[in-house]
């Protein structure tokens, strides 16, 4: 029965890929294995956005986006005599992905890059705070920019912006032949267009075409999803195991995306007044983030019905200079509901694309075992001075 459902699929896929380019033509982004990475697309929209690079373009792209966002959000001011000349552009200038100054116009535009990645703690907010303290005087403008349009997590002041108007743009400036640059840029751009098609914004002919070959064929494309090896449920079940193998952990509610865990020691000590959290109602845990992109540790301390949550907060944040809290701010986390007040990177992007999966249990075990040993047996200690006022 299954093989004659297979054979039935694949017959029709192969259809679908002899006719049609999305397969077979070369891309040399793909080639690169660099058609996700933030960093890439944040390199290229620098280079098209900056008037006195190689490409010739000149001031053509940056117009266009900035009359763009003039038009979608009505910031009139862009389209009075703007020099878009005179934009200098920035990459990772305090770690904002894109910022484009023109210092005749006093205007500044910050633009953070999301691919498949969510924000940083209050990371909107820093980049607000560092442009805003630097140039005061200036009309601003901030853009929250990713494949589909995610919200930011300040409406009030991020733009939503997404990667299917850049390729509008981009595919404009090609079809238009608005642009006389030499073939290698042309090649270039056409590449990067087929990259924005292919693996961020989509095609809608080929969804059109995917569409309806899965409701043909449901059953099967179902049932190889069910099967495909997934390194994000691997790490799960290993991080899990992990911590059910060690004596001093008491493990909380958790999924697939968040795995939450804190010491016996600790569970006897912290209060457990918490709410709107975990069912358990601990106010203080340990989070391991197993996202698409990162496994990280980090150090919460959550809400509470009593002021036992601010108490255990504003110990942390004294005690900063440990080294074990870098993330805790008084001030600025002062109100929040969850407050991270650090954040250990235990695996980049490059070892969850290791499909040997006791090569990847190594990694983590090891990782773990140097968390445990270096950083949160130390934090144990210090938050247990702290209730057995030592």
């Amino acid at each position: 029965m299954y093989d004659k459902m297979f054979q039935s699929l694949a017959k029709e896929l192969d259809t679908l890929e002899s006719h049609n380019i999305f397969f077979n033509t070369f891309n040399i982004f793909e080639t690169l294995g660099v058609v996700n990475a933030e960093i890439r697309h944040s390199n290229v929209l620098a280079w098209l956005l900056d008037s006195s690079e190689t490409h010739g373009l000149e001031e053509v792209f940056v117009k266009l986006l900035l009359n763009d966002f003039a038009n979608v959000y009505d910031y009139k001011f862009l389209a009075q005599g703007i020099a878009f000349s005179g934009f200098e552009v920035r990459r990772e200038w305090k770690n904002i992905d894109l910022l484009l100054i023109s210092q005749r116009d006093k205007v500044v535009l910050t633009i953070e890059n999301k691919i498949w990645s969510s924000e940083f703690d209050h990371q909107l907010e820093k980049y607000k705070r560092i442009v805003n303290q630097n140039f005061g005087e200036y009309k601003k403008i901030f853009v929250f920019l990713s494949p589909f349009g995610t919200p930011p997590s300040d409406m009030d002041y991020w733009l939503i912006y997404d990667y299917s108007r850049v390729l509008v743009i981009l595919e404009e400036l090609i079809e238009n032949n608005r642009i006389n640059v030499s073939d290698d840029v042309r090649m270039f751009i056409l590449h990067y267009i087929e990259n924005l098609r292919r693996n961020i914004v989509g095609d809608e002919k080929l969804r059109e075409q995917c569409i309806e070959i899965y409701s043909k064929h449901k059953r099967a494309i179902d049932l190889i999803i069910d099967n495909l090896p997934n390194n994000r449920n691997v790490i799960q079940r290993i991080i899990n195991n992990y911590l059910s193998n060690r004596a001093n952990v008491v493990k909380d509610d958790s999924g697939k995306t968040r795995i939450r865990f804190t010491t016996r020691v600790l569970d006897g000590l912290v209060p457990a007044d918490g709410s709107g959290w975990t069912k358990t109602g601990r106010i203080f845990l340990f989070e391991i983030e197993n996202f698409e992109h990162h496994v990280k540790l980090k150090t919460v301390v959550g809400p509470s019905l009593t002021g036992s949550r601010d108490i255990l907060h504003e110990y942390i944040c004294n005690n900063k200079a440990s080294g074990l809290f870098q993330d805790a701010d008084l001030e600025e986390q002062s109100g929040k509901k969850w407050s991270h007040v650090n954040g250990i990177e235990l695996i980049d992007r490059s070892p969850t694309d290791i499909y040997d999966e006791g090569l990847l249990e190594n990694i983590i075990i090891t990782k773990l075992d140097v968390a445990f040993d270096e950083y949160i047996l130390k934090v144990e200690k210090m938050i247990s001075r702290f209730y057995k006022n030592e």
